[in-house]
């Protein structure tokens, strides 16, 4: 589902009722986690950035929320962990956003974190 949004905020107005609840936590779990993240809009979605570089971005699906994480390997690491949520290489896919493991989830962000301000 593309959302014809020119900003963050202008793209999180336009996700429907019900996913945009969720798709604000995540975003507060994010930032609260990765304290040195930027928010910016790029590709029509929005991306979590350390020193310019991707890091997590967001998107609202047909039918699920994808959380991206330039991490694939942590992705895996905490697959099994996540609840009940589809996984990808580096994408998580939440149909059911209180069937995800948010404590599991703010594990993946801080370690994704760590690791990229300590490279």
């Amino acid at each position: 589902m593309k959302l014809d949004a020119n900003n963050v905020t202008e793209y999180y107005e336009k996700v429907p009722e019900g996913r945009k609840e969720a798709m604000l936590e995540i975003r507060e779990l994010i930032i609260e986690n990765a304290q040195d993240v930027t928010e910016a809009f790029k590709n029509k979605l929005p991306f979590y950035d350390i020193d310019d570089k991707p890091f997590i971005a967001l998107a609202s699906q047909k039918h699920h929320i994808s959380f991206y994480l330039a991490e694939p390997d942590l992705v895996e690491k905490y697959k099994s962990e996540l609840g009940k949520v589809g996984v990808a290489k580096s994408c998580i896919r939440i149909k059911k956003y209180e069937q995800l493991n948010k404590d599991t989830l703010i594990s993946l962000i801080k370690e994704a974190y760590k690791r990229r301000v300590t490279n």
